[in-house]
């Protein structure tokens, strides 16, 4: 596989899940808990690879002569630097909301069959749905994190489609497919033969 398709594959992993946790967010219970785990592991990927230096993904952190730029290139890569942080910070705040013990044991537990499962009563099972804790500003400050990470989500698209158009396109339709779609956008349309 190509480095950059590497790349793409894991970035589009990340909007996915991230996107699945958001919409998901106050009904999901498990689902939301689950794709919140899923981002942390994708997240955690994202960052072993870039510390690896591996072809194709570029350094989370700026360095300091890209810092000095000022330029597109310098604003885009502190806005990842931001997004990071912002999904860091969601993400840690979603798991100290959550007994994940709970979550996981919960999970684990719809999985057995109903005709295997136990009859006892779960006194608190109302009170705390999918393990979560009412903690009112742990929740609103994940609430935060999630909607200012959503927009800085949307602020990288703008700047990427504003400034580097190209790296936008090869990122959503590939190396290849971007120069044959910006041929035939650039290119008028020809009479058929038949006419």
């Amino acid at each position: 596989m190509l480095p950059f398709t590497r790349f793409r594959l894991l970035h589009w992993s990340l909007v996915i899940v991230f996107l699945v946790a958001y919409l998901t967010g106050d009904d999901g219970e498990l689902l939301h808990v689950w794709t919140g785990y899923a981002l942390i592991a994708l997240l955690v990927v994202r960052l072993l690879v870039s510390l690896s230096g591996a072809a194709g993904f570029s350094p989370l952190i700026p360095r300091r002569a890209t810092l000095r730029a000022r330029n597109a290139t310098t604003a885009s890569r502190a806005l990842v630097l931001a997004l990071v942080l912002g999904i860091i910070g969601t993400s840690v705040s979603g798991v100290l909301m959550i007994d994940n013990a709970r979550a996981i044991g919960l999970a684990a537990a719809q999985a057995v069959p109903a005709a295997h499962a136990s009859d006892g009563d779960d006194a608190d099972g109302d009170e705390r749905d999918a393990g979560l804790i009412a903690s009112g500003s742990l929740e609103e400050l994940h609430e935060f994190l999630a909607n200012a990470t959503l927009a800085l989500a949307g602020l990288h698209v703008v700047l990427l489609f504003g400034w580097r158009r190209p790296l936008a396109l090869t990122t959503l339709f590939g190396p290849g497919r971007r120069r044959t779609a910006s041929r035939q956008a650039a290119s008028p349309s020809t009479p058929s033969a038949e006419s």
